[in-house]
């Protein structure tokens, strides 16, 4: 065999061996950043690319909301047990109509002063997202239409002298409506009187 590949040990003591490589020279000089060298943005509103720790601990909804969905920032509760709460006056299933024409299976619970819309989650049966909570004193119009009298709007907003501002619109598809709208508007009516005395 050829001499040329002969291992030779080295000594215990000697385990690493540094030197330094000479760095190429800087194209660019250096200076100091000055406030007119701004060129794009804050980083307000973007989600920190490093983190310490877990990502459960992480708040999204506070940074970058706007790339989460609706459903996902609304609770989650169990349909049965809200329609089984002692405050519930009336429930009305239902479904949502979207200005775009969709439609989610939804369930219109009325207390003494709130109207709630919880969303059905076709993914987990029996649940439903707190899609809306509106007060019943906001309710400035409920309008349903002679063609489809089971698609009922309801129209929130301020009432003054000046006239009515609209502040939200909802619709519903609601099965039997006209029991439905009669007794959300007697709530209304009890609501209204409690406010004025």
């Amino acid at each position: 065999m050829c001499n040329l590949f002969r291992f030779v040990s080295l000594p215990q003591w000697c385990t690493r061996i540094t030197f330094n490589l000479p760095w190429p020279e800087r194209a660019s000089l250096e200076r100091h950043i000055s406030s007119s060298d701004r060129v794009g943005k804050p980083y307000r509103g973007v989600k920190p690319v490093f983190s310490i720790g877990d990502e459960e601990e992480y708040d999204t909804d506070e940074i970058d909301s706007s790339s989460m969905s609706d459903d996902d920032r609304k609770e989650v509760v169990n349909i049965q047990t809200w329609i089984n709460k002692p405050d519930i006056k009336h429930h009305f299933p239902c479904h949502e109509v979207k200005e775009t024409g969709h439609m989610f299976p939804s369930h219109l619970l009325v207390t003494a002063t709130h109207m709630y819309c919880l969303r059905e989650i076709q993914s987990r049966k029996g649940f439903a997202y707190i899609q809306s909570r509106q007060a019943l004193s906001s309710v400035v119009k409920i309008t349903s239409k002679k063609k489809h009298p089971e698609l009922i709007t309801f129209k929130y907003g301020n009432s003054s002298s000046t006239g009515v501002e609209i502040l939200a619109v909802e619709r519903y598809l609601i099965p039997n409506a006209g029991d439905a709208t009669k007794a959300i508007k007697q709530q209304i009516i009890k609501v209204l009187d409690a406010l004025e005395s």
